[in-house]
């Protein structure tokens, strides 16, 4: 019996482990800015008491945001978006911007997207599967879509972030802009592929630790 507790013993600590990571993983996609796994560069989050905060509403058009990053690149989009219990996917695309443009650009550097599962007012986390490059100084804009009408962005008045503009409605709003974050990640987040291998491995591991105790 001692033989059999000790062989499992490995195993066991190499699953709880393997579940760590997989908890880990779970929580840094979650809010990576807020566990420290994301660096801000740009953001609207803050202004104190709600003074000059409203909401808009934008249906399934593109709404957008302006920025102008002071860093080379970026992996983490937040944008403050509530809605209907009905689930949706938003999709936010990064594209280039011009001082003054009246329209969107079509083309994209880079592409993620989320899905939003319940009614609440919140920052919603979009991860891209690999930095998007940026030239810091530049104007870039984060641009929005959502699958499901009914949805509201969080924006500010008074032209509280400086480096760009909001979009909506199919214009640029001179004094508005949307709550968000953007940013480089600061430490590598655990794919689910990259999970998946580690857990075959520690079963193989633990396999082969059963099959040496058998043969004694």
């Amino acid at each position: 019996m001692g033989r059999a507790q000790s062989a499992w013993r490995p195993l066991v600590t190499l699953l709880a482990l393997g579940f760590a990571l997989s908890v880990a993983s779970t929580r840094a996609r979650a809010d990576s800015f807020t566990l420290g796994l994301a660096t801000i560069d740009q953001q609207n989050q803050f202004v104190a008491g709600g003074i000059n905060s409203f909401n808009v509403l934008v249906g399934t058009a593109d709404f957008a945001q302006e920025f102008t990053p002071t860093l080379t690149s970026l992996s983490v989009v937040e944008l403050q978006l509530g809605g209907p219990t009905t689930p949706a996917i938003v999709t936010i695309n990064i594209r280039p911007a011009t001082s003054g443009e009246t329209s969107l650009s079509t083309i994209s550097l880079g592409s993620a997207s989320t899905t939003i599962n319940d009614n609440m007012e919140s920052f919603r986390e979009f991860d891209f599967a690999s930095p998007v490059a940026l030239t810091p100084g530049n104007l870039y804009v984060i641009d929005a879509t959502i699958n499901v009408p009914g949805f509201v962005a969080a924006a500010t008045t008074l032209n509280q972030y400086p480096g760009g503009r909001a979009f909506y409605l199919g214009a640029f709003q001179s004094d508005q802009d949307f709550r968000f974050v953007e940013g480089p990640l600061t430490s590598p987040t655990p794919e689910p592929t990259s999970l998946l291998l580690c857990v075959s491995g520690l079963l193989g591991l633990g396999g082969a630790s059963w099959r040496r105790y058998r043969s004694k």
